[in-house]
């Protein structure tokens, strides 16, 4: 049967295990929050006897009258969600709530400039002063090898391919040309972001609604929509690429490539492979959860895809690769062997055991506590249960699948000690996907414990995100 020819409604199987019944979940995410909000009121170095815990306690002075604001944002789009309006008006209702709440815990820390910081006092503020100080973007491109060996381009530019400078870089000309002054360049790069990132960051509620209507179904689609603008990594790790730009363009690749498969579409295989190109172009570590969703999607439709989608798609990739070869020569695979390089330099990986057990139970932990702890139980509990439906519905246990073999191919690969609630923040969409099925499997008997629970979590997210924000806000 094609995978997409209904849309899944996720009831739990009568042989459900009965060891997480909704009521024991509720109290396990009490019991969390509760503990999470005591270990960081009171002072408790439980999270930073943890092996190189990445943002240590320290209080910020916040006010409440913005914290009310969020809340109450918060509050209009959960209610909106769970009631029988429109869905355009439901995703927009989201949409705009998550907005405000950004907006609401930067401001809350004082004025506009605390949600600045990330780019002016910050270390990733040298991409802002990199492309201040570019005169020329071919030039730029063609001498990157070379720039990243001399130290030109700092520390952070070296992880990563030339897509994650060329955000800023393409923001600079748009707003300046090469003749202005650079501390003038900066700051209109600055002012810009401030105040169209936020919006960017969040668009992935429509694409969230789109992508997963056909894999989780409509309602479950919305909900992982509201569940993502809950995140406090989305909220507090402000102006950074890997919040604003990854996750959307993760998903855009991801949707693409789900529809290439589902209706057989030979261009939008190659569109996908363009866009695969251009995940990769942006980060290398969202490299994996590309290749393991492209192998789901041929499981999935292996029946009735055409054999063309594969090579079309492959061609996709490969053409961008060979252009800018041809016009830069820039080496795609070169950028990736350095990149890796640099990047286990200077998280300074040693190789052992011990280091890989204690650096990937810190990953681990700190993804958790910053995409909420509610949100990660109910993620939990999703991929504990996704086997129940392999045969009901396979398209979305291969989403599980995939997800929980990519991150254990981060795990073991990725060599990364600490700072996971940035780094793993494109995994967060597909996240929500999966929390919102478990929300969906623990309540489907009833619309009313549905409705209630969904509430519970959303008020227990922003607990966690307004903990964050006064004990341990993202520095």
């Amino acid at each position: 049967m094609n995978p997409s020819s209904h849309t899944p409604h996720f009831q739990k199987p009568r042989n459900l295990l009965a060891s997480f019944p909704l009521i024991l979940v509720c109290l396990l995410i009490t019991a969390l929050v509760t503990a999470f909000g005591g270990i960081l009121y009171f002072g408790i170095p439980a999270l930073e006897k943890l092996y190189l815990w990445f943002i240590p306690r320290h209080l910020t002075p916040i006010s409440s009258s913005y914290m009310l604001l969020g809340f109450c944002a918060l509050g209009i789009a959960t209610l909106i969600s769970l009631s029988n309006s429109k869905t355009w008006v439901k995703l927009l209702a989201i949409f705009i709530a998550g907005i405000i709440i950004h907006y609401s815990f930067g401001l809350a820390k004082g004025n506009i400039n605390f949600i600045k910081d990330r780019m002016v006092n910050t270390g990733h503020a040298t991409y802002v002063r990199l492309a201040a100080n570019t005169p020329s973007i071919p030039e730029f491109l063609s001498n990157f090898e070379s720039l990243a060996k001399s130290g030109a381009l700092g520390d952070y530019a070296p992880t990563k391919p030339p897509g994650t400078s060329l955000v800023y870089l393409f923001s600079d000309r748009l707003l300046s040309t090469v003749e202005d002054d650079p501390k003038i360049r900066a700051t209109r790069i600055i002012n810009f972001s401030t105040y169209t990132w936020p919006a960017i960051s969040y668009l992935p509620v429509f694409l969230i609604f789109l992508f997963g209507r056909s894999v989780v179904g409509k309602d479950n689609a919305i909900l992982a929509s509201l569940l993502y603008i809950t995140i406090p990594a989305m909220n507090l790790i402000n102006l950074h690429t890997d919040q604003t730009f990854y996750p959307l363009i993760s998903l855009l690749c991801a949707f693409t490539l789900f529809k290439a498969f589902a209706l057989n579409k030979a261009v939008l295989a190659f569109v996908s492979g363009v866009l695969f190109f251009g995940v990769s172009y942006l980060s290398f570590g969202m490299l994996p959860l590309g290749v393991v969703f492209f192998g789901a999607l041929l499981l999935a439709y292996r029946p009735t895809i055409s054999l063309k989608l594969i090579p079309l798609f492959a061609i996709g990739f490969v053409l961008p690769w060979l252009i800018l070869y041809i016009a830069f020569d820039y080496n795609h695979y070169f950028r990736y062997v350095q990149a890796l390089a640099k990047h286990h330099n200077t998280k300074g990986w040693e190789g052992t055991w011990q280091v890989f057990r204690e650096a990937n139970t810190t990953n681990v932990v700190e993804y958790c506590v910053w995409i909420g702890l509610p949100l990660a139980t109910c993620f939990i509990y999703g991929l504990l249960t996704s086997w129940q439906f392999f045969n009901k519905h396979r398209l979305y246990f291969l989403l599980t699948l995939s997800l929980l073999a990519s991150l254990a191919l981060i795990i073991m690969f990725g060599k990364t000690k600490s700072e996971t609630a940035r780094l793993w923040m494109y995994l967060n969409p597909y996240v929500c996907l999966i929390a919102a099925v478990a929300i969906d499997s623990l309540t489907q008997k009833s619309q009313l414990a549905r409705k209630r629970f969904v509430v519970f979590i959303a008020l227990s997210q922003y607990a966690v995100n307004a903990l964050i924000l006064r004990y341990m806000d993202f520095i």
